[in-house]
């Protein structure tokens, strides 16, 4: 025993970057984003559309367009997890998100098969990932996720019950 007291968790620095929190998806938040994409100059940018979840607003179709304005050699990267858009010109504004996407990925063939009929222009830059709550587990890949999950908590210093929301 060497007598370390380790430190407290709260004192600790975190393993990764807190970005900011956008609380509505309006064309003036955008600038968050930019800024952020900017500062970063990642190679990909990887935007999970699902389009309730930005109130159904416009902006977030015209992100990959002002993305690749800002950053002209960042591939965008769409997970569409509806290909239906509700917003006043669906059309329009998921053309717009489509068109400047360099790739798109879908969650099931039924997706897929309706984009390919409304978008045959991006139908060479599709693929189907599986969203994961449709996906089965066998007993023992569930018992190394919780033992990871576990594993991966304490390491990020988190309570019990502290929530960890994360988009892969």
């Amino acid at each position: 025993d060497t007598g370390h007291v380790p430190e407290p968790a709260a004192q600790l620095a975190p393993a990764y970057d807190l970005l900011p929190l956008l609380e509505s998806w309006h064309f003036p938040d955008m600038r968050t984003i930019l800024d952020v994409v900017r500062d970063r100059s990642p190679d990909i940018v990887h935007i999970q559309y699902h389009n309730e979840d930005y109130d159904s607003v416009e902006m977030i179709s015209t992100l990959p367009l002002c993305l690749k304005e800002i950053l002209p050699g960042t591939r965008i990267v769409t997970t569409l997890h509806n290909t239906r858009s509700f917003t006043f010109e669906p059309r329009l504004t998921l053309g717009v998100l489509l068109r400047f996407s360099d790739w798109l990925i879908v969650t099931n063939e039924g997706d897929r098969a309706l984009l390919r009929a409304e978008h045959p222009s991006h139908a060479h830059k599709d693929s189907v990932v599986p969203a994961a709550g449709g996906l089965t587990c066998a007993a023992a890949v569930l018992a190394a996720r919780d033992t990871l999950r576990s594993s991966l908590r304490r390491e990020l210093h988190l309570a019990p019950g502290e929530l960890l929301l994360a988009y892969f």
